[in-house]
C-alpha cells in the first residue's frame, strides 16, 4: 500500500520538523512581610500573602550570555553563568488577599540571570528574575535552583531557557519586591514552573499519532491473504 506508506512518512516528517518550544507558566506565591521593606498604599489593611503566575515565551529574548566552563573532569563541561534580555511576557496575574494588582503585561520584558558559584559537581544556580512594564510597575524575584546543568543538558533541543525553567528537581524559596501604584510589596517567595505546549507541538504530536495509525493500516492490509 504505497499511498499509505507515503502519508506516514510525510507525517513523521512533520512530527519530526515541528517545532517542539513550549511556552512556561511561573507559579508564584508568597508571604508579605512589612519588616522587609512593605509600604502599602492602597486603601484597606496591609495584605497577609500573595499568589500569581507569569507566561513566558522563553525563546523570544533580544539577547542571551552563555558561560560554560569546566571545573570537574566527573561532570565535564557545565553552564556557569547565563544572562537572558528582554525575555516576552505572554501574561502575568498577581493577587493580593483577593485584590488584582496586576493583569497587564504591556510593555513588560524580563531579565533571567543565574550564577553557579560551585566549583564541585553540578552545583547550582543563585538566580532572578526581573523587569517593569510600560506603567512603571516593576518585580524582582530570587530564588535557587538545584542541581546545575550541563552543557548537553543546557543546550538541548536549543532551548536553554526552558531547560533552566523546567528540569531543576528543587526550586529552594527565595524572596521577592513588587513596586507599582500600590507602593510596594516584599517578602518570601516560593516558585514554580511547567510547560504549556504551543499550538505546533501538538500538531507535531498529533502528527506522530497519524503517521503511526497510518503505518499500522498499511501493514495490516499487507498481512492479509489475497
Amino acid at each position: 500500500m504505497p499511498t499509505s506508506r507515503v502519508i506516514a512518512a510525510l507525517a513523521l516528517a512533520l512530527s519530526a520538523n515541528a517545532s517542539v518550544a513550549e511556552l512556561i507558566q511561573l507559579d508564584l506565591h508568597g508571604e508579605v512581610i512589612p519588616s522587609a521593606g512593605t509600604r502599602w498604599h492602597n486603601p484597606g489593611p496591609l495584605p497577609h500573602s500573595f499568589h500569581g503566575a507569569i507566561v513566558i515565551d522563553s525563546m523570544v529574548f533580544s539577547s542571551r550570555d552563555l558561560d560554560f566552563k569546566e571545573h570537574d573532569a566527573t561532570v565535564g563541561a557545565r553552564l556557569d553563568n547565563y544572562r537572558f534580555a528582554d525575555v516576552a511576557v505572554v501574561s502575568i496575574s498577581i493577587v493580593t488577599d483577593g485584590t488584582v494588582l496586576w493583569n497587564d503585561p504591556e510593555g513588560m520584558a524580563l531579565t533571567f540571570e543565574g550564577d553557579n558559584p560551585s566549583r564541585q559537581g553540578l552545583g547550582g544556580y543563585f538566580a532572578s528574575i526581573d523587569g517593569e512594564d510600560s506603567a512603571h510597575q516593576s518585580l524582582l524575584l530570587n530564588y535557587d535552583t538545584f542541581p546545575g546543568l550541563t552543557a548537553s543538558q543546557a543546550q538541548s533541543h536549543n532551548d536553554v531557557l526552558a531547560n533552566l525553567m523546567l528540569s531543576p528537581r528543587r526550586f529552594v524559596a527565595g524572596t521577592y519586591r513588587f513596586t507599582g501604584a500600590w507602593g510596594e510589596l516584599a517578602g518570601t517567595l516560593d516558585i514554580g514552573a511547567a510547560a504549556i505546549p504551543e499550538p505546533a507541538a501538538i500538531w507535531a504530536l498529533l502528527c506522530g499519532v497519524i503517521a503511526l495509525i497510518t503505518l499500522r493500516a498499511s501493514l495490516i492490509c499487507e498481512r492479509r491473504p489475497r
